[in-house]
């Protein structure tokens, strides 16, 4: 996860063609913070709560471990300027990095993981993707 955090906090100070620090003060915190709460959704929150989530499947339970986790963006974000991509890339990335983390975490069965890792990875390509696309247009 520290290469992507690396990775996205260089890309952050793109914007419009052109790269600057101010780019990258005000571009950065919103996607680190993003990043850092999907991370610990699924390294410490999912793990922690996992035998109290309900239901039997564990990428559901990912799921419900990514939403509690959501709740805590806000206000770690609280004192930064959102955009409306910030929001829409931190509810597409924490809830679906953190199931996949969980389903890593757990050990899930290869049957379950073919069926659950791209219905996983499809939000997190799709926010990566819109928000790649938003610092050259």
């Amino acid at each position: 996860m520290l290469p992507v955090m690396v990775g996205a906090a260089l890309l952050s100070g793109l914007r419009d063609g052109t790269y600057s620090g101010e780019h990258l003060r005000s571009g950065a915190p919103p996607i680190l913070l993003t990043l850092l709460v999907a991370w610990l959704g699924g390294a410490a929150l999912g793990p922690a709560i996992l035998s109290w989530l309900p239901g039997e499947s564990l990428p559901f339970k990912g799921w419900m471990a990514g939403i509690l986790a959501l709740t805590v963006w806000p206000a770690a974000c609280l004192p930064l300027h959102l955009t409306p991509l910030d929001v829409t890339v931190a509810l597409l990335i924490i809830p679906a990095t953190t199931a996949l983390l969980i389903n890593r975490f757990s050990g899930t069965s290869p049957d379950i993981w073919r069926k659950s890792a791209p219905l996983q990875v499809a939000p997190i390509a799709f926010a990566a993707g819109i928000w790649i696309m938003a610092r050259f247009i």
